[in-house]
């Protein structure tokens, strides 16, 4: 009778101890995984400290290659640092330059490095200057030359301005609205007058 009531005893007050053991409570003996990794390792990281959430790429800021982490997840693949592409070297309008030698329209040949300024309101010579240097004397005395940018060069008549014609039989002579110097006839008092005087060295 004491063996069998002992071994009651012993059934019923240990209760279950497999039950205890999986506990994942706070009250248990295991806490719960939260990362998916196990308790005594940690997730991988790139060297920026981010944690990393492709564990199969390289990472583009590796620290110990010598270059800057961006600071973000990698993604998967390799950053290569390529450097910048070279300049293009086709000269496709066929004066001769390309935008590697400072072309700065390759689709006109009119415009070039060292091409001759001219006035019309564009950088012919690509020296980043419009219209510098450029002259619109039309050796008229009568006109005012201006460069007027894409309307090229602008002769205005001086109409009234006092001007010399050349001719001894006219005076008074004055430009005209059509940009010419002209004066009225003379009479000559004398032929002399009008006749110019010559002196022999």
């Amino acid at each position: 009778m004491y063996r069998s009531l002992f071994l009651t005893t012993l059934v019923f007050g240990c209760g279950d101890i497999s039950s205890k053991d999986a506990d994942t409570s706070s009250e248990g003996l295991a806490p719960a995984d939260v990362d998916g990794w196990p308790d005594d390792v940690l997730p991988p990281t790139d060297d920026s400290g981010t944690e990393d959430t492709d564990t199969g790429d390289t990472d583009s800021g590796d620290t110990a290659a010598g270059t800057t982490d961006s600071g973000l997840d990698d993604t998967g693949t390799t950053d290569t640092g390529a450097p910048p592409p070279e300049p293009d070297t086709a000269d496709l309008d066929g004066d001769g330059y390309s935008v590697a030698d400072g072309d700065c329209n390759d689709l006109d040949s009119s415009r070039h490095p060292g091409r001759d300024e001219i006035c019309d309101g564009v950088d012919n010579n690509c020296d980043e200057a419009i219209d510098e240097g450029v002259s619109c004397d039309d050796d008229n005395p009568c006109t005012d030359d201006a460069c007027d940018g894409q309307a090229g060069c602008t002769n205005t008549p001086l109409v009234g301005t006092p001007c010399d014609d050349g001719d001894l039989e006219t005076a008074d002579d004055v430009c005209g609205a059509d940009g010419v110097c002209a004066g009225e006839p003379y009479a000559c008092p004398e032929p002399s007058a009008c006749t110019p005087s010559y002196t022999q060295d």
